[in-house]
């Protein structure tokens, strides 16, 4: 198996929902980046876009602040 391949295959899984159960006992039980974590990442997203949107901000404004 190529490195690539192996690289689609688990990026696949990952949205499966298949967690690589091997890894996180190996790291202590623990995993960030889980499917539950990225919804949640969205959720916040979504929250500051509105924001933006409810202050009459262009998109390119809110992103000069954060920098």
């Amino acid at each position: 198996m190529t490195f690539e391949k192996a690289i689609k295959q688990s990026i696949k899984k990952y949205f499966e929902g298949v967690m690589p159960n091997a890894y996180i006992e190996a790291n202590g039980g623990s995993f960030t980046y889980t499917p539950e974590y990225f919804d949640d990442l969205e959720k916040e997203a979504d929250g500051l876009d509105k924001k933006s949107k409810d202050k009459g901000k262009k998109e390119e404004d809110v992103v000069d602040e954060l920098d």
